[in-house]
């Protein structure tokens, strides 16, 4: 993921204006590689989304992390358009790991903003997710 992401950055001609600037559109890059590669995995040739067996018939496997990626991904973009401050901290958190001081640093808000944010946004994403 990080070398696909790396690669597809180094093509692009981009200056960044600050930090904040870079990891929105690393971000948005990191996203497009992870959906690309669920949507490649989950192709008609490679099964289209057929039912895993295991080999001895006992299992299933219906927590299928490539249709929780393309989930994710689309709730983001919901996200996006409801509140893009909020969106973009929970990039920041959940993609990239920063914690709630560096977040604040990043997006230019009072640390109490971003908590307050975050757990807005952890919130609606659980409701949405879990629909």
């Amino acid at each position: 993921l990080v070398n696909e992401t790396y690669l597809k950055l180094l093509k692009q001609n981009t200056q960044y204006a600050n930090r904040g600037h870079f990891l929105a559109i690393a971000t948005r890059v990191m996203m497009r590689v992870l959906i690309d590669f669920q949507r490649a995995r989950l192709a008609e040739k490679r099964g289209g989304g057929q039912i895993a067996v295991t080999l001895s018939g006992v299992g299933t496997a219906s927590d299928d992390p490539a249709t929780g990626v393309l989930a994710l991904a689309d709730v983001l973009d919901q996200l996006e358009e409801l509140d893009e401050r909020k969106a973009r901290i929970v990039k920041l958190r959940a993609i990239w790991g920063f914690d709630m001081q560096e977040i604040a640093e990043i997006t230019e808000v009072s640390l109490s903003t971003v908590e307050r944010d975050w757990r807005f946004a952890r919130n609606w994403l659980a409701t949405q997710l879990s629909v």
